[in-house]
């Protein structure tokens, strides 16, 4: 596998991606790994019900800090991550699927590990990310502004950020991930990686996430065909010409009209 050269924000934790199991030098517990689970690619820690792993590293007091990373629960399980006074769970649905988490604390007094601990079922944890300072923006964010920006689009098309198969923001994965690799924001594996992201970019990632999700909802508009049923007719393919115009930086200020067909429509 060849490797990036260089991160462009450094990782204050070793040996986190997982990809060839739990490092030994850097994890001491109980916690093994599975090489068939992994985001995005395979390897990840797994954590049993009571099992853990903590990683001594160095956190000065009073100092911002953000951790980033992705996880995965199966029934009834808990993933505690710990950070001095600092406990946090994360537990519910949706389970059996990967699941970003940030979590920003700023210790009072100095640290010395960070551990991720399961309980009442197994946990998965992959590509932990800890930073010095904040984190400019999440994946989930980024989903849910590309949500009130095509507001009416992604509606009609049904699409949902709840994570899924797909990935962590569910129908907005994808677009995500394009955006990311486009500005560069990747880690040493070359995978999209948010957490590689500037703040000064925060806004060309938006424009490049809105721009990849509009090339996609057009190629599924391209297929769709225009019904006429009665006096009421629903042009389906016109919605794919509106979304040639917003990305061809025409229709910025465009609004697409939905008008959909209901019950009473069909009766007449």
């Amino acid at each position: 596998m060849t490797l990036v050269t260089q991160t462009r924000v450094p990782n204050l934790l070793s040996a986190a991606s997982f990809d060839g199991g739990v490092d030994s030098d850097e994890w001491s517990g109980t916690g093994g790994s599975s090489l068939t689970l992994g985001y995005p690619r395979p390897g990840a820690a797994q954590l049993d019900a009571a099992e853990s792993l903590t990683q001594q590293v160095d956190l000065a007091a009073d100092v911002l800090y953000t951790l980033h990373l992705f996880y995965r629960l199966a029934t009834g399980a808990t993933l505690t991550v710990t950070v001095g006074a600092v406990a946090q769970p994360y537990v519910g649905a949706p389970l059996d699927a990967w699941r970003e988490a940030v979590l920003v604390f700023a210790p009072a007094t100095a640290q010395s590990n960070i551990t991720f601990a399961s309980a009442g079922g197994a946990c998965f944890v992959d590509t932990a990310t800890l930073l010095s300072g904040g984190l400019p923006i999440s994946r989930a964010q980024i989903a849910a502004q590309l949500a009130a920006s095509l507001a009416e689009l992604v509606a009609d098309a049904g699409l949902s950020s709840t994570p899924s198969s797909i990935g962590p923001e569910g129908d907005y994965t994808y677009a995500i991930d394009e955006a990311l690799r486009q500005i560069g924001a990747v880690n040493v594996y070359g995978d999209a990686d948010v957490t590689q992201l500037f703040a000064s970019e925060v806004n060309d990632v938006l424009d490049a996430a809105q721009t990849a999700l509009l090339r996609r909802l057009r190629a599924k508009y391209a297929l769709e065909t225009d019904v006429t049923l009665g006096p009421r007719s629903e042009s389906r393919s016109q919605i794919a010409g509106s979304i040639d115009e917003m990305l061809s930086g025409g229709g910025s200020s465009m609004t697409i009209q939905f008008g959909k067909l209901t019950h009473k429509d069909w009766l007449r």
